[in-house]
């Protein structure tokens, strides 16, 4: 699974609108939509923050399984 589709589907599991999502690891709607349909890439920063809001490793959200 991509990166992109594994951050939304954790999202979304979590019951966590895009919106509300972005702004909490500090970024806007429209650059969290491009992270998840993988037109864009997050700097590890963001990436770190929101493996940290999805509970989970960094890790995590790069295996590709």
């Amino acid at each position: 699974m991509s990166l992109g589709k594994q951050i939304l589907t954790r999202r979304e599991r979590q019951g966590i609108s895009q919106t509300q999502f972005a702004a909490e690891v500090g970024i806007s709607q429209a650059m969290q939509s491009c992270i998840e349909k993988n037109i864009r890439k997050p700097s590890p920063e963001i990436l770190k923050e929101t493996a940290r809001l999805l509970n989970c490793t960094v890790d995590d959200l790069l295996a590709d399984d």
